[in-house]
């Protein structure tokens, strides 16, 4: 499916989680909180009951946000070049 023009591919937003969904991970919480604090106080702690925990925790919170900074060669300010070309008369 093609993009069009100033118009949103996804007008609508991200769905909301069911009801059902969010009550059923609000009851695993206080789990998923615990695991985290073993994990903090102990490094025996497998990834998989971390990687839950974080599931967890993010469908409930959202994710942290990340800052992204994009800069050029050597730090620099970054250039960004748009390059137009247009057919004139059927040529190119």
């Amino acid at each position: 499916m093609p993009f069009v023009k100033g118009k949103s591919g996804n007008p609508g937003g991200r769905k909301k989680l069911p009801q059902d969904i969010q009550a059923a991970l609000r009851e695993l919480e206080p789990l998923a909180l615990k695991c985290l604090e073993r994990v903090i106080s102990s490094k025996s702690t497998g990834p998989v009951q971390v990687r839950a925990a974080e599931v967890i925790l993010d469908r409930l919170h959202g994710k942290p946000s990340q800052q992204v900074q994009h800069t050029g060669a050597e730090g620099g300010v970054l250039r960004i070049e748009v390059v137009y070309i247009s057919k004139v008369n059927g040529d190119g």
